[in-house]
């Protein structure tokens, strides 16, 4: 996955800067997301305690997002906290002086098509002593994506199983992963981010700007 990490910090650059709410374009910052993002860098390689803030900062951005856009349910529905940190610091790495929130946005917007608009209830998967949930609807996009490729024969149900977990061992020996079989976060970011990214890197060769979707309006107080 690291191989694919600089084109993923292109195509954090180009998404839409965040929208500023004021109409002079100021929106108030709280906390350390108006820290360079080289500070997020800094604290993963001296393994800093801090690190654990750092998860909880993006995963409250990310929930405030779900809170406050109309179209989402859950604007990053299979990526962990530790992936979503990996795909932040990633970008930090080459921009070490862009603002936390900022990049963090960049994700959001990179993420955003893959976005729940509706509740999708947990599946509880386990191969051998690993475990994990999913929602039912992000396995059947896994499914689906599996069908697309000739690795997976049927419909995609949501439902995993003895064929999703060999046609998923078969996707990852393909990728040069462990053939487990398990939907562990690098297996579904190569499943399903790489593809996004891959597109970017092909627009940007031809003049083009990749970016995500565009932020939705905010949801009234009585949702």
């Amino acid at each position: 996955m690291r191989r694919f990490l600089p084109l993923l910090a292109a195509a954090l650059l180009a998404a839409p800067a965040a929208r500023a709410a004021a109409p002079d374009g100021s929106f108030a910052i709280r906390g350390i997301g108006a820290n360079p993002c080289g500070a997020l860098t800094a604290a993963v390689d001296a393994k800093s305690p801090e690190v654990g803030w750092l998860v909880h900062w993006i995963d409250g951005y990310f929930t405030a997002v779900n809170r406050y856009r109309d179209d989402a349910f859950d604007i990053a529905p299979w990526p962990g906290p530790q992936l979503l940190l990996m795909l932040v610091d990633a970008h930090c790495r080459q921009r070490p002086q862009d603002p936390l929130y900022e990049v963090v946005h960049q994700l959001v917007l990179l993420l955003g098509p893959q976005r729940l608009t509706q509740p999708s209830e947990p599946v509880e998967i386990a191969v051998g002593e690993r475990k994990r949930q999913l929602y039912r609807e992000v396995v059947r996009r896994m499914q689906q994506a599996l069908i697309d490729r000739g690795l997976l024969q049927g419909k995609a149900d949501g439902a995993f199983g003895p064929k999703t977990r060999e046609a998923l061992a078969a996707f990852q020996k393909s990728r040069g992963l462990e053939p487990t079989g398990f939907p562990d976060d690098q297996t579904l970011f190569e499943l399903f981010l790489r593809p996004v990214l891959e597109e970017a890197q092909n627009r940007r060769q031809h003049g083009g700007a990749a970016g995500g979707a565009a932020g939705g309006g905010a949801k009234s107080g009585g949702e």
